[in-house]
């Protein structure tokens, strides 16, 4: 089996590289292979698994350049992933396997964020003591956000749960990271002054002695986050309905990790964690096994520059898969250009478009060596740029071939 990774540079918010690898995979099936890359040496594996709800999610994705330009017509809904299981047993089983490879994966100073809701949280909380030692609990973190929906038969759920661990009972994390200045607000009627430095403080004085606040100090949260839900239009939005908040992560990565340290999601979603990390100057390692998650995290880095990404796919399909093309080639360059593209197997209404590449969202053009496919070129539509472009020119130099993605997520590696 072949496996391809692609390179994509991208820069993070500091103006440094930083790269990764994303898993096209099914987290519990590739374990293996992450424990003998990643033994002992992820600082952060934080994941928001499935909560065991019951339902079938799905996302709202464009397609084509309509879609990517705006135009909610040529939007269609795309099963993402399944959270129903045959019983709770299974569904516990399935977790506590993840939880136990996640600490083979984890620093001894490394720290375990589970994001769960109400379904599955009490469960949750007895696995993390099983696995990790009920000492090595660090904090349970209430995300309380504002969303719609009422209820007259009960008070209406409007917070997750973040479970912390350390790896042993000796981990701490650093809060303060991840806090804010304490600005100019006053409080408790407290005094407003200017010491010899500049500095702005605030004072009050109790039983003879004053006590300063300087308004540049850094105040840690508490362990109850009121953080937005992400609006429709928000424009962090990707079409995931289980999408968190960037603000959400950075809090998380930047208590429970440091710069260059390895930060891993194995639920990767929307690659939030992942997008979190690369801001914040961290590795990461992402793993899912919905083709779309890869996709949509691909669209999310095309604004950047300078960051190696290195993604794996488990699984190759060498074939043309419905794709036609015209490959000119002199002795220093190839050219290789899409003529058209059918969808294959679709049992999901689409949008209408005449012509087929327009169900087409990623294609890059590259080279094998040593079983590896190296990206020299690439196009993805994003709404910044939602047309694809259909033609490359690339070096001639080694064994060449393609990998596309269409809006479905269905995705292909063609040797040319």
């Amino acid at each position: 089996m072949l496996i391809n990774s692609e390179k994509i540079y991208v820069n993070n918010s500091f103006d440094e590289t930083v790269y990764g690898e994303f898993y096209l995979a099914d987290s519990l099936e590739i374990m293996p292979r992450l424990i003998d890359e990643y033994s002992n040496k992820v600082k952060l594996v934080y994941f928001d698994p499935p909560f065991m709800t019951g339902r079938e999610f799905d996302a709202s994705m464009p397609v084509g350049e309509k879609g990517y330009a705006g135009n909610r017509e040529y939007y269609t809904r795309i099963p993402s992933y399944s959270d129903t299981w045959e019983s709770k047993e299974a569904y516990l089983c399935f977790l506590k396997k993840i939880l136990i490879g996640a600490k083979e994966l984890l620093s001894d100073d490394g720290v375990i964020c589970v994001h769960v809701d109400r379904h599955a949280s009490h469960h949750v909380r007895l696995l993390l003591d099983e696995v990790f030692g009920e000492n090595s609990f660090i904090n349970e973190i209430i995300w309380h956000y504002r969303s719609g929906g009422s209820s007259k038969s009960s008070f209406p759920a409007k917070h997750d749960n973040i479970f912390i661990y350390g790896k042993t009972s000796k981990v701490k994390i650093n809060p303060a990271a991840a806090g804010k200045a304490r600005t100019d607000k006053r409080h408790n009627h407290m005094k407003r002054s200017v010491d010899i430095d500049g500095r702005v403080y605030f004072s009050i004085k109790s039983n003879g002695k004053e006590y300063k606040y300087y308004e540049d100090d850094i105040v840690s949260f508490d362990d109850v986050w009121e953080i937005s839900h992400l609006q429709q239009k928000h424009p962090e939005r990707t079409g995931f309905g289980t999408q968190k908040p960037l603000e959400l992560l950075d809090r998380i990565i930047r208590s429970c990790s440091q710069k260059d340290d390895i930060v891993c999601d194995l639920f990767a979603g929307s690659g939030t964690t992942l997008i979190s990390a690369i801001n914040n100057g961290r590795r990461y390692l992402g793993v899912d096994k919905s083709s779309l998650s890869l996709l949509t995290f691909r669209r999310r880095l095309t604004a950047r520059n300078n960051v190696d990404i290195t993604i794996y796919h488990t699984s190759v399909a060498d074939d043309k898969a419905g794709i036609t093309l015209n490959k000119q080639q002199d002795q220093n360059n190839i050219t290789v250009t899409f003529d058209s593209y059918r969808t294959l197997n679709v049992d999901i209404d689409l949008p209408k478009y005449t012509d087929g590449l327009q169900y087409l969202t990623y294609i890059s053009v590259g080279r094998i060596e040593d079983g590896v496919y190296i990206t020299e070129d690439y196009s993805v539509r994003t709404p910044s740029m939602p047309t694809l472009k259909h033609s490359f020119t690339v070096s001639n130099k080694g064994e060449k071939a393609i990998y596309f993605c269409d809006c479905l997520g269905n995705h292909r590696f063609v040797k040319i």
